[in-house]
């Protein structure tokens, strides 16, 4: 494969991936329906209105923060209003809609860092495989469908990901301390954006060792990455106290377990996120081809132990794309054994497995015979975790559940009605409607909205869903939806969003 016919296939696939990760940007416009949206865009709304630095929040880094104040900056001085929802009617994650020109754009951001990463991968899997490991890795993540999809959001995963694939892309280089400096700086970068990129220091640190270039090389990268995360993240030492007490927030989250034991939380969640990359993630066949590429790493990385010492850089290519699988795996498994799991965490452990899995399938691809027809054979292979991430994706561009079920509200729903919502579900205007927000509707006995004159509420899949048929929270739902449904919405291949549901609260004395 030639330079130029390399850096052709390079950017065809770096704009495909961009344009699948930034159609679809502004799903929810102008409400911002991503739980952890808010907790980015708040803190940079508030540094825009009050020019003080410190977020006040450390439960994310400030990495993201900070260049979303940017972009929340720009659309003040164009006139955008700095408002944030307060009120019995709001929630927590709840945004205000004058702020969506920022949100939407930093959306578009994260969109770009996605689509960056998926050149990250192609100069990390360039080092240790070559050229034609790198187009297959550029293929399989910009297909990669967890990616696609969380590329659309406003919140760390994908920034992180894309700053520790650079970490590794250039820790795999060749050179001396400064190249051992700028991978401990990509590090550094991506912990400013997710505290768990930290997970990568030890492999990286192994990574620049192997690359060449002596022992101050391995050095120099540690002190790099805390300069720079300190340097985005100046106030955890500046507000160590808050920065302490949100990090022990964080840490008593993923240890005690999520709101819903059927949703967010469980033991031993290595099978529930294999099944969710099977189905969701990268699909049967792309968990197929990730395991042959490691097989491929694994007979690569045995065959160059055999070769002659002049053999020297691809040996070391093979055993730093081995490096690279191990971490995935432990990352992986680390993530398995935590208590509380998100499919994002998964990000870039799903990230390097496909990067190292490139290099294996390269690999195989050269020491085929017809290599031509094996090369066709893999890419057609590529073909239906590309599907999934266009079915996982094109929903965003359509219309949400919420955002249907908020319209039919103002056309249907008498003004001056009570109603009482719940997370994950339309945003009623309070001025129009005596609007309350409650977590869950069972954190309240359903006889009391009967006897509070309560007239309608609003109920989601994204909450009640989470309730085992044992708990209580169930039993209560089961009573609330023996209640007259008014309305229902729910999502299809061109609508996203939980299913919504309006439903009539009796009254105890059975008049209308």
């Amino acid at each position: 494969m030639t330079r130029r016919t390399f850096a052709s296939c390079l950017a065809v696939i770096f704009f495909a991936g961009l344009a699948l990760r930034v159609l679809g940007t502004g799903w929810g416009n102008p409400h911002g329906y991503h739980y952890d949206e808010r907790f980015v865009l708040e803190p940079a709304v508030r540094i825009t209105q009050t020019g003080n630095a410190n977020p006040e929040f450390f439960n994310y880094p400030s990495g993201l923060i900070y260049l979303t104040s940017a972009i929340v900056g720009l659309h003040h001085q164009a006139g955008m209003a700095l408002d944030l929802p307060t009120g019995p009617g709001w929630g927590p994650a709840d945004l205000d809609a004058a702020t969506w020109p920022a949100l939407r754009d930093g959306r578009r951001m994260v969109a770009f860092i996605g689509a960056l990463g998926i050149l990250a991968a192609a100069l990390l899997a360039l080092e240790t495989g070559g050229r034609a490991a790198a187009i297959i890795a550029a293929m399989l993540v910009a297909a990669l469908a967890l990616h696609a999809e969380h590329s659309h959001f406003l919140t760390t995963d994908i920034p992180m990901t894309t700053f520790v694939t650079l970490a590794f892309a250039t820790g795999a280089r060749r050179g001396g301390v400064s190249v051992g400096a700028l991978s401990g700086a990509m590090l550094g970068l991506a912990i400013a954006m997710k505290y768990t990129a930290g997970f990568a220091l030890l492999p990286l640190l192994v990574t620049n060792a192997l690359a060449g270039g002596g022992r101050n090389r391995v050095i120099a990268t540690l002190p790099a990455a805390a300069a720079v995360f300190i340097a985005v993240c100046p106030f955890v030492l500046l507000d160590w106290q808050n920065f302490l007490a949100d990090l022990a927030v964080v840490r008593s989250h993923y240890q005690g377990g999520h709101l819903g034991a059927e949703g967010a939380e469980g033991e031993g969640n290595w099978g529930w996120y294999l099944s969710r990359l099977a189905v969701d993630g990268i699909g049967r066949v792309g968990l197929g081809l990730i395991a042959l590429g490691w097989i491929g790493v694994a007979w690569d990385l045995l065959t160059r132990c055999r070769d002659s010492p002049r053999a020297d850089a691809a040996r070391k290519g093979a055993v730093i794309a081995a490096i690279v699988a191990l971490t995935a795996l432990l990352w992986f498994l680390w993530l398995g054994s935590v208590r509380v799991r998100f499919e994002r965490n998964l990000l870039p452990a799903a990230t390097l497995a496909v990067i190292a899995a490139a290099h294996g399938l390269a690999c195989i691809t050269a020491r085929m015979p017809a290599r031509r027809w094996v090369a066709i054979g893999l890419a057609l292979l590529l073909a239906p975790p590309l599907a999934l991430a266009a079915r996982r994706t094109s929903p965003l561009a359509g219309e949400d559940t919420r955002s249907v079920a908020g319209e039919w509200i103002e056309e249907n729903i008498p003004p001056g009605s009570s109603i009482v919502r719940e997370e994950y579900t339309p945003r009623p205007d309070p001025e129009r409607y005596r609007v309350r927000h409650i977590w869950s509707l069972t954190m309240t006995d359903p006889m009391v909205y009967r006897s509070s004159n309560i007239d309608y509420v609003i109920l989601s899949s994204a909450v009640h869903s989470r309730f085992a048929k044992g708990d209580p929270s169930h039993q209560r739902y089961r009573r609330i939806m023996l209640w007259p449904i008014a309305a229902q919405f729910v999502p299809d291949p061109d609508t996203a969003g939980p299913i919504i549901t309006v439903r009539e609260v009796p009254r105890l004395d059975g008049k209308p």
